[in-house]
């Protein structure tokens, strides 16, 4: 059984990769585990894939959108040329971060949903090309570049097939539980709410919601949500926008000085440093 893609990135896997797969043999049947969601851009050759209710079949006329599952896939080459395909992964919370951040409605969809299958268009095959050229590329830039072209093809595909889509990245994106927190959070991280209100707009308890929070941002909520108001409050000061004075209260300080301590606890310098 080969468990993707860690088998093909190992520490280097990223919430977003992509990789050229050439198959080695005329045909090749292989148990896999598909540890994140993956675009897979048949270029050359036949694919099938069996799911534990579903049984699909493509050719390189198509692109197979898959949720992270177990699955068999057979690739067959044809004409020997051997088979071929672009693969795009990306993980389960690379996906709700674009669903949120793109304000995606979710459509309720009632049925077990593990794929879409896509038809190739001019788009769609220019969009591969572009994405070949990231295959060899060494640059920190990377996984940023990556996010885009993912928001790139993905908002394409919403806008080709509509409703039908957006309820497929619904089922995919999997908990609502999860969705529900991840967006009360990223809606007011900002502002004065503390943990009970945020707990309440979530329907549950603080210890509820304090243990869901943990499992989704890997810290507890106040760490998490201080680290981020003080990014936040940095960028405001490099631009130049307001000074250290005006922004402590903002972010919920009741003082300069509790804020000043904070900031350079985080960052190692002073907010009047950055301003200056």
């Amino acid at each position: 059984m080969q468990s993707l893609p860690t088998a093909l990135f190992g520490d280097a896997t990223g919430p977003v990769n992509v990789y050229r797969y050439f198959g080695d043999h005329p045909l090749s049947r292989v148990k896999v585990s598909l540890q994140q969601h993956v675009l897979s851009f048949i270029i050359t050759g036949r694919k099938e894939v069996d799911f534990a209710q579903q049984h699909i079949h493509a050719s390189d006329r198509h692109v197979l959108l898959m949720k992270q599952s177990n699955c068999i896939m057979t690739e067959r080459a044809l004409c020997h040329h051997p088979y071929q395909s672009l693969l795009l992964f990306f993980s389960n919370e690379q996906l709700q971060d674009f669903l949120l951040r793109h304000r995606i409605r979710l459509q309720p969809n009632n049925k077990e949903a593990n794929y879409f299958k896509i038809e190739k268009d001019a788009f769609i095959e220019a969009f591969i090309d572009s994405l070949q050229l990231l295959t060899n590329m060494k640059t920190v830039a990377l996984p940023v570049i990556l996010q885009s072209k993912l928001d790139e093809i993905l908002l394409y595909l919403i806008q080709k097939y509509g409703t039908a889509f957006e309820q497929i990245l619904g089922a995919f994106a999997q908990s609502e539980r999860t969705l529900s927190i991840r967006s009360v959070v990223e809606a007011n991280k900002f502002n004065k709410l503390t943990l009970n209100d945020m707990a309440f707009l979530c329907n549950m308890s603080v210890s509820t919601f304090k243990r869901h929070f943990i499992a989704i941002y890997k810290q507890s909520p106040g760490r998490w949500l201080k680290q981020q108001k003080l990014q936040r409050a940095r960028e405001i000061l490099r631009m130049g926008d307001k000074s250290p004075s005006e922004l402590h209260q903002l972010f919920g300080y009741e003082n300069l000085s509790n804020f000043s301590s904070a900031f350079k606890k985080e960052f190692g310098v002073s907010p009047s440093q950055i301003a200056k």
